[in-house]
Order: C-alpha cells, then sequence, then structure tokens
C-alpha cells in the first residue's frame, strides 16, 4: 500500500530542507503542497474519500520520516473504526473523542474543516511542533495530535471521513497509541535536519 501511494505521489526519496533559516513548519507546508497537488474534493467525496484517506496516510508518513521513526501501516480495524467513528460525529455536528478508545488500546486525533480545506487536517496537527519544546519532553497542552502522529511506538493507523452539510470530518485511530506520560523521551523526537 505504502509503496502504490509512493508511485501515486511520486516522492519517493524526497528529501526536504530543514535548515535553521527555513525552519519545519514551512517543510511541513511543502510536504502538504507536494501531497495535495492535484486533489479533487468533489471527485473524492463522491467515492467515501478513498484519495483523501490514502494521502493522508502517506503525508503522515512524510512527517514521521522528518523524526527518524517507522512508517505508520494501514490497518482495516482501525480504518473501519475510523469510518464509524467519523459518520458518527458528523450525524452529531461535533467533535469528541471516542470514549472506546482507551478500552480497545487506541490514540486519536480529530479534526474538521470546511470542504475547502479539511484536507489540512494533518498539516494541522503537525504543526503543534512549533509549540512542543524538546528540551523538556512530556506532555505539553496543545501539542497532543503532533505528539501522537510522531510517536515511536506507534506502527498501525486507520483513517475516517465523513461531511455533513459541507463540514468534513476527520478521525485517525492509531495502535499502539502514545502520550503515555515519562514515556515520551523515547517516542517524540526531534526533526533530523538534512
Amino acid at each position: 500500500m505504502i509503496e502504490q501511494i509512493r508511485k501515486d505521489f511520486g516522492s519517493q526519496g524526497q528529501t526536504y530542507a530543514t535548515n535553521k533559516d527555513q525552519g519545519i513548519i514551512p517543510v511541513s507546508a511543502q510536504i502538504s503542497s507536494n501531497i495535495w497537488a492535484n486533489y479533487y474534493y468533489d471527485t473524492d467525496s463522491k467515492e467515501d474519500f478513498t484519495d483523501m484517506k490514502r494521502r493522508m496516510l502517506f503525508q503522515t508518513n512524510e512527517y514521521r520520516k522528518l523524526h527518524k521513526v517507522p512508517e505508520l501501516t494501514l490497518d482495516s480495524t482501525l480504518a473501519n473504526e475510523a469510518q464509524n467513528y467519523a459518520n458518527y460525529i458528523a450525524k452529531i455536528n461535533r467533535l469528541e473523542h471516542d470514549p472506546k478508545n482507551k478500552q480497545n488500546g487506541w490514540g486519536e486525533n480529530l479534526a474538521m474543516g470546511s470542504s475547502s480545506v479539511a484536507y489540512l487536517a494533518v498539516k494541522w496537527w503537525y504543526d503543534e511542533i512549533k509549540k512542543y519544546d524538546f528540551n523538556k519532553p512530556g506532555y505539553q497542552a496543545g501539542t497532543g495530535h503532533f505528539t501522537q502522529l510522531v510517536w515511536k511506538g506507534t506502527s498501525k493507523a486507520g483513517f475516517g471521513v465523513a461531511a455533513n452539510g459541507g463540514i468534513v470530518y476527520i478521525v485517525c485511530k492509531y495502535s499502539p497509541p502514545g502520550n503515555y506520560l515519562n514515556l515520551f523521551s523515547e517516542n517524540v523526537f526531534r526533526p533530523v535536519r538534512q
């Protein structure tokens, strides 16, 4: 699956500069721009957002590469659960975490946005890096999406996407979950400068 996505998006072997002058947020934007070029919401929304979900997994793995952590693999159970939950939160028209996450051993990131910007969800999560202090690893307010996204111990993910009235709801479920207290230093690493 990952190799097919690489063929589709053509960024295998792509390197991104992360020097001090450029910083990590412009790199995040460059990755996002490369992955979302030629994305067509209207077409994809008629196809259960299959393309959006594939691109989101690929984008997640591009960000994880910057931190030298293993790629996530698509897990069909997580994808089904994420889709079911995306359908639910779209129906109730609000974001709230799935109460089944803890008992099932899942991490979760949520986002919502208009149809013109919802594809930016993974970038929004990653861009919380600007609030994370790598000199003080641990829980830090406003960074939980980022730390789950790059958590070394997480190996699988599944995405769900649903729309209601022009608002798109995005769910990503992760396994094993991240964001365990006292485990940040061994799971959340600085981006590697290339």
